[in-house]
């Protein structure tokens, strides 16, 4: 009964025998209750110490965890521009200054890249309309000029057209 009774207040915290022995010269008692108290966690370390009476919990971090070497893809730097597109953003580049009334130097290719759309609109569906549902090999322009940036969208066939609600944002 005794036991129990020692057991259960061990389990409660209610010990109240110091960690370590002023007498002993080796630090921490490894035995007795004190052994089982949970160990204080340093901010950004692994608690590994021995779990009170539950082994049922895994350590914990604390701490906040941060990043060696940013990923790359949050570098700075200039959108991805795809050589082979040049043709084809030429020509987008003559159908917006046509648009827009200014000399086609005033605009800047901001990006081009090939995609696969996953259907006929091409990244640019039209409301009321329908569009084959297949894949199609095509690419995205943007283009800026006087502040704003524009979409030509193509593929398969078509040639670079302005997309002016584009389906990608």
């Amino acid at each position: 009964m005794m036991l129990a009774f020692a057991l259960a207040a061990a389990a409660c915290g209610t010990d109240t025998t110091p960690a370590t022995s002023p007498t002993s010269p080796t630090g921490p008692s490894t035995t007795g209750p004190a052994a089982t108290r949970p160990a204080t966690t340093v901010p950004g370390t692994v608690d590994t110490s021995t779990p009170s009476l539950s082994t049922t919990e895994p350590p914990t971090v604390t701490g906040t965890v941060e990043p060696t070497n940013p990923p790359p893809s949050s570098s700075p730097g200039p959108p991805a521009t795809d050589p082979a597109l040049a043709p084809l953003a030429a020509l987008a580049i003559a159908d917006l200054a046509g648009r827009l009334g200014i000399p086609e130097a005033e605009i800047t290719v901001h990006s081009s890249e090939t995609v696969v759309w996953p259907d006929g609109a091409l990244g640019c569906p039209q409301p009321g309309m329908a569009y084959p549902q297949v894949l199609v090999d095509g690419y995205r322009i943007l283009l800026s000029a006087q502040g704003a940036i524009y979409h030509y969208h193509g593929g398969g066939e078509r040639g670079p057209f302005l997309c002016e609600d584009p389906a990608d944002g």
